[in-house]
């Protein structure tokens, strides 16, 4: 995931979601259920439900081509106080879907082709390994065929005699800093209305 991207997400959001307040559907049994809004709008509004297996978000929000999310996680995780951290793992926990990213698979196989050189390099006694050398090349000779890598066909086909799996999918930047945002909005707000509430 480019920070770079993300970072500019997230604080489109943050404007997005500044006024945004929460309102309480259901507090009490099993089951809370929460709606955060702008007050008189339902643009980037956001129902929570939180229950004994988890949290679900859903609205009039995406996270990429996701209209509703879902964690298998307790209320108490999703109040939690991450600041900038963890936003994987919180994309992890609603399972957002992973998207083909072609200078992310650049970087990747780039590195990994510059560590299999590395190794098929003479050691202390000057001898080379032949298969090291040779996987070498052949990855180094895949690296230099790909003319695009945002085709995901393209660099699967390049790498599919070397690789089972070609790395290069990450969560949407988009996507994570939205959740980020609904997340720690939703904590903020959460935890001023829980000490204003008896």
């Amino acid at each position: 995931m480019n920070h770079e991207t993300f970072t500019k997400w997230r604080e489109q959001f943050r404007r997005s979601f500044a006024d945004h307040r929460l309102e309480v559907v259901i507090d009490e049994g099993p089951v809370r259920a929460y709606w955060l809004r702008r007050p008189g709008s339902s643009t980037y509004s956001v129902f929570i439900v939180a229950g004994p297996t988890g949290i679900s978000l859903s609205g009039d929000t995406s996270y990429g081509d996701q209209h509703e999310i879902f964690a298998r996680k307790p209320l108490d995780w999703f109040c939690a106080d991450y600041g900038h951290s963890s936003e994987g793992y919180r994309a992890s926990a609603f399972q957002l879907r992973k998207r083909w990213d072609g200078e992310a698979a650049r970087d990747i196989m780039g590195d990994w082709v510059n560590d299999l050189e590395l190794m098929a390099l003479p050691d202390d006694d000057g001898i080379i390994d032949a298969d090291a050398l040779l996987e070498a090349e052949k990855a180094a000779e895949a690296l230099d065929d790909i003319v695009d890598w945002d085709d995901e066909r393209e660099v699967r086909d390049a790498f599919h005699d070397i690789l089972e799996e070609v790395p290069g999918y990450d969560y949407s930047e988009s996507a994570v800093a939205i959740l980020c945002v609904v997340q720690e909005t939703f904590a903020r707000l959460y935890r001023a209305l829980k000490e204003t509430t008896p």
